[in-house]
């Protein structure tokens, strides 16, 4: 294999990365547990805000000072619409201690940190000594993991009213189960009773009230959809092919997801139902990682067809993909903060951090810099 086959390959092992660990520790191996069954998978608005810093005494970090003056962000201002109902917050300190301190966020993007704590809440995983955990930052308290009870808890997701969670966990080794949690943490409980092999990568639908994810129970990946109560099983792939990373557009018509039905991993859209298979990029694409925006008129996904895993934007079938990032590093896991911004992680192997970047002039800010954990699969809702 030469040099150019293998950098083209480099997404892929990325996408496998995350899953081959997750299996490792299910059966029982290290310390460090990403995983996958069979073949490796391919996987709101702002407001303005007025931000208020308050120190706060019973926090066992210590506090920081009130600025004379917020930093302006780089990025874009908040819509004519949006600054008419600015929102009164007042911002933890000791939790942007946490965050320049624990996270290493540069200073540069304190500012984007304060939009995205007093504008809503975010989710990522955080990969380190203490294991695989995900953690919630908001503007009231210090980032915290979410479930600490459950060994790994990974790949979260906000629902679309912000009041519950769905994410992959694996308590006690036994394999990896689809969890649903209230916002804050609590009552985390298995979606399904049943759920045997592998089940992971959750997604909502935007209705709230069904649920994706992939699972190898037989015996090759497949994409099924649940109700909210774990009610409803049904496979909407059914094909024996590897079919992953299933998102639906919101208008609820459209499933994006990748399958190597054909040989090779693809773009595929399906109808809600299942019905309507069609490829939608050709071979040299291999896309993972498909995500519409919040307004349905453009989707996203990661592709290494430039040799370093990047980020391309879709305008509707028969379109063109176009390239959106050009900085260094393999770009994965894309979450839309609105129509025009993405957070994601970047990195290289098994460093990651965060960074949010605007996907129309390619503008970009890192959000953590830690040398030793790794910060993925972010997750973030505006205040409701």
């Amino acid at each position: 294999m030469n040099s150019g086959t293998i950098r083209k390959a480099r997404l892929h092992l990325v996408s496998a990365l995350f899953i081959v660990i997750l299996l490792a520790v299910a059966c029982g191996g290290g310390d460090e547990p990403e995983a996958t069954p069979t073949s490796a998978p391919t996987s709101a608005p702002t407001v303005a805000a007025t931000v208020t810093l308050v120190e706060q005494s019973e926090s066992p970090l210590s506090p920081i000072a009130t600025p004379a003056a917020q930093p302006q962000s780089p990025l874009p201002a908040a819509s004519a619409a949006q600054a008419d109902a600015p929102v009164q917050v007042t911002v933890n300190a000791a939790a942007l201690t946490f965050i320049r301190e624990q996270l290493r966020a540069p200073e540069n993007s304190m500012a984007t940190w304060q939009e995205l704590m007093t504008t809503g809440k975010l989710l990522f995983l955080n990969i380190g000594a203490e294991g695989q955990q995900t953690y919630l930052v908001d503007a009231s308290e210090i980032p915290r993991p979410l479930f600490p009870e459950i060994d790994v808890a990974v790949e979260a997701m906000w629902s679309p009213d912000g009041t519950q969670i769905v994410f992959t966990g694996n308590d006690e080794k036994q394999g990896y189960k689809i969890y649903l949690a209230n916002a804050d943490g609590s009552n985390a409980r298995k979606l399904m009773d049943e759920q045997p092999g592998y089940n992971f990568r959750p997604s909502w639908i935007p209705d709230g009230n069904h649920i994706f994810f992939m699972s190898n129970r037989d015996n090759n990946l497949e994409i099924y959809e649940v109700n909210v109560d774990g009610t409803g099983l049904t496979n909407l792939t059914n094909h024996e092919g590897n079919d992953s990373n299933p998102n639906l557009s919101p208008d609820g018509s459209t499933i994006a997801f990748v399958s190597d039905r054909l040989g090779y991993p693809s773009l595929f859209f399906m109808d809600a139902d299942g019905s309507h298979v069609r490829q939608v990029v050709d071979e040299k694409w291999r896309p993972v990682w498909p995500h519409w925006s919040p307004d349905g008129s453009r989707l996203l996904f990661a592709s290494d067809h430039e040799g370093a895993s990047h980020f391309y934007t879709l305008a509707g079938e028969g379109s063109e993909p176009q390239l959106v990032t050009k900085d260094a590093g393999d770009h994965i896991e894309p979450y839309w903060l609105d129509n025009e911004r993405v957070i994601y992680a970047t990195g290289y192997g098994v460093a990651w951090d965060l960074y949010v970047m605007n996907v129309d002039d390619g503008s970009v800010i890192q959000l953590t810099d830690t040398p030793g954990p790794s910060e993925r699969y972010p997750s973030w809702i505006a205040n409701q």
